[in-house]
């Protein structure tokens, strides 16, 4: 998608009840945002993913990432109430 980029990559998981409404509200939170980013997941466990690509040298696209993943893991809270942080979301870096 972008040379030199490394992925960002979220995890979260939600009721299944839930999952449409925070999916939309993170398809929301992508259009809004200057990064090219995907969300992917497996509904039949609630759970979805944001991969987004970022140039880490770049201290706006990072702080744009972590934002990113800030408002996936409020997504998920008012979804489910308090939890666990190793539950709520995980963002790793992979090199592109």
């Amino acid at each position: 998608m972008r040379p030199g980029g490394q992925i960002f990559t979220t995890d979260v998981c939600v009721p299944i009840s839930r999952l449409a409404e925070c999916i939309v509200a993170t398809e929301k939170d992508v259009a809004a945002s200057f990064l090219p980013a995907l969300i992917v997941g497996h509904a039949g466990d609630g759970n979805f993913h944001l991969i987004i690509v970022v140039n880490p040298n770049e201290p706006m696209e990072m702080a744009e990432a972590e934002r990113l993943n800030e408002r996936l893991v409020t997504s998920h809270y008012l979804s489910t109430g308090p939890a666990p942080a190793s539950t709520a979301s995980v963002a790793t870096r992979s090199t592109f």
